[in-house]
């Protein structure tokens, strides 16, 4: 019963957070024992998400919890990946999965050049309305991930 009425008010507090904060930052400030149930219900609520854009923002929320709080990059990255999925236009999800591939600790090899790939896909964007420094500067980000890149 305790536990229960926990996640009860863990949910409660979670939807008022993700309507105050847009990018969930309240949510960052959760201890450790609150997170272990916040991600699940988080999932939960993505999944039941009607509207495509608040599913994806709901799973770049859930990626960017289970990066930078749990150290999972695996299933950040299916988060994100997923997010990205239903909104392939948002900068927010293309940038921090660029930065999640580029990251030392991400596992197997694919990490830098999948990084590269989408800072030079958002430097195209950039470049095509006529941001010229900020694509310069993913362009710098794009040969720091893979310098050898084909690209």
């Amino acid at each position: 019963m305790h536990l229960d009425r926990r996640r009860i008010d863990l949910t409660v507090r979670l939807q008022v957070d993700m309507k105050i904060v847009a990018c969930g930052a309240s949510l960052h400030q959760l201890d450790a024992a609150d997170l272990d149930d916040a991600v699940p219900l988080l999932g939960l609520q993505a999944a039941a998400a009607g509207e495509a854009g608040e599913r994806a923002r709901l799973l770049r929320d859930l990626g960017r919890l289970r990066w930078r709080r749990q150290g999972k990059l695996l299933e950040a990255a299916r988060s994100l990946e997923e997010a990205r999925t239903l909104a392939p236009e948002d900068e927010a999800t293309l940038l921090d999965l660029g930065e999640l591939y580029s990251s030392a600790d991400y596992p197997g090899g694919d990490g830098l050049g999948r990084a590269a790939a989408l800072f030079l896909e958002e430097a195209r964007r950039r470049e095509e309305r006529g941001e010229h420094g900020q694509a310069v500067a993913l362009l710098r980000r794009a040969l720091g991930a893979d310098p050898a890149g084909e690209e």
